[in-house]
């Protein structure tokens, strides 16, 4: 499944790189090298040399420092949700680094990225409201 994600982010690589949005571009085709990585190693020092991957990618924020950010914030929640070994942070980080993700592509127009994110926020969401309902112990 992670190889899936790989691939995915590659496509969306190449989807931002046509819209011009150069730091999303690269920033995501990070995030394709970390699932690559991940299926091979689980390693904590892969964490920080993918967050300082993310942290170069900023020198090349093309669309402004505001924009910039929002890439890499997203990024790195999602980064650090990986890495995670609390499923309930996880699906937290996650969440937010998605909503991150959602505004960065409203802001850069990218309607086909926007649907993505909504599916995957409502998907996440989904799996925190029923993940919380199993550890409450209000599903057997």
């Amino acid at each position: 499944m992670l190889v899936v994600y790989g691939i995915a982010n590659i496509f969306g690589s190449v989807h931002f790189w046509l819209l011009g949005a150069t730091t999303g571009a690269i920033i995501v085709m990070i995030a394709a090298v970390r699932f690559f990585v991940f299926t091979v190693s689980t390693a904590k020092s892969w964490l920080y040399v993918i967050l300082a991957a993310n942290t170069i990618a900023l020198l090349f924020a093309s669309e402004g420092v505001f924009l910039g950010l929002l890439a890499f914030s997203a990024s790195a929640l999602v980064t650090l949700a990986v890495f995670s070994q609390n499923n309930h942070w996880f699906r937290i980080l996650i969440i937010i680094g998605m909503f991150i993700w959602l505004l960065y592509d409203i802001s850069i127009k990218s309607v086909v990225a926007s649907l993505e994110d909504i599916f995957f926020l409502a998907s996440s969401v989904l799996g925190y409201v029923r993940h919380r309902k199993v550890v409450w112990g209000l599903v057997k």
